[in-house]
């Protein structure tokens, strides 16, 4: 599926060549690291086990255009509960570290889930749009007023997005205070639990670190911003099962920004405000003296 792919070395090695950053000249997509560090110590464990728990240290920026090596160390092997190790390496250059836990289906009588979220009505403006808009606000009282150059950045960018939008469609709602909700409908037919696992994994990367730009009244492309990046990335995953639509809504929030550090939570639910997984980041902000 383009973003997670990753081919076998050997029993516990794996390498894709595959690796995806949303803009240009920007690092490898920390989702797409995610997913597939996960996919590789999936790849280790038994069909029946599902992830619980990934996450993700970004150690180095990964370079897009070379090979990435993922080498597996297995942590922990039991009935029930599993853990792997998972380093991502280039160049003998440690990129990624992430650890995974899976665990197959319990069969305990007792637990309960009372864990859902009120989503609100929003209205949605597609990622492309978004982007246009706001790569316009950024540059008509700046030096770029040409309608024939921004045109042609934007088309630099939606290019570069194609992979992304071959995956998803992804709608982004108001932001109302710090929070803000974003409708994600995965575009692909999805085989089995694990590979929506995956998906979900990729996409719980996306727009986080910017939810912390906005809370600073700056984006992606403000000229003051002099580096946005996350540091880890933290999933924890409530649900098996498949939503019927393939639509989710992503519900992202900023806490704080300290000392250029900014903690994001977000929370990946169904149509119905059932929570799928929660996601936790942290993200280094700095802006140009």
């Amino acid at each position: 599926m383009g973003f997670l792919d990753i081919n076998r070395v050997s029993d516990f090695e794996f390498e894709s060549d595959n690796l995806w950053c949303p803009f240009p000249s920007y690092a490898a997509f920390g989702g797409q690291l995610s997913a597939q560090s996960l996919a590789a110590g999936l790849l280790t464990l038994p069909d029946e086990f599902f992830p619980t728990l990934v996450h993700t240290i970004f150690v180095n920026p990964g370079d897009p255009s070379l090979k990435i090596k993922y080498q597996v160390e297995n942590l922990r092997d039991g009935r029930h509960l599993s853990m792997r190790e998972i380093k991502g390496i280039q160049n003998d250059k440690l990129i990624c570290l992430t650890i995974m836990s899976a665990s197959i289906k319990d069969s305990n009588p007792k637990g309960f889930r009372f864990y859902q979220e009120r989503l609100i009505p929003d209205n949605y403006i597609q990622m492309n749009d978004y982007i246009f808009n706001t790569l316009h606000s950024n540059t008509k009282d700046t030096q770029i007023k040409n309608k024939d150059l921004l045109k042609k950045q934007f088309n630099l960018l939606i290019e570069n997005l194609g992979l992304l939008n071959n995956t998803f469609n992804v709608e982004l709602g108001t932001t109302i205070n710090n929070r803000r909700q974003v409708r994600i409908t995965i575009l692909k037919e999805v085989v089995d639990k694990k590979e929506f696992s995956l998906l979900m994994t990729l996409a719980s990367d996306l727009l986080l670190v910017e939810s912390a730009l906005i809370a600073l009244n700056l984006n992606f492309f403000s000229k003051e911003l002099y580096k946005a990046c996350s540091i880890d990335h933290n999933i924890n995953f409530f649900k098996r099962e498949i939503p019927k639509s393939k639509i989710v809504y992503y519900i992202v929030k900023c806490d704080n920004v300290v000392e250029s550090k900014a903690m994001i939570e977000g929370k990946l639910v169904d149509e119905d405000g059932e929570v799928l997984c929660t996601t936790s980041q942290q993200a280094l902000i700095r802006i140009k003296e």
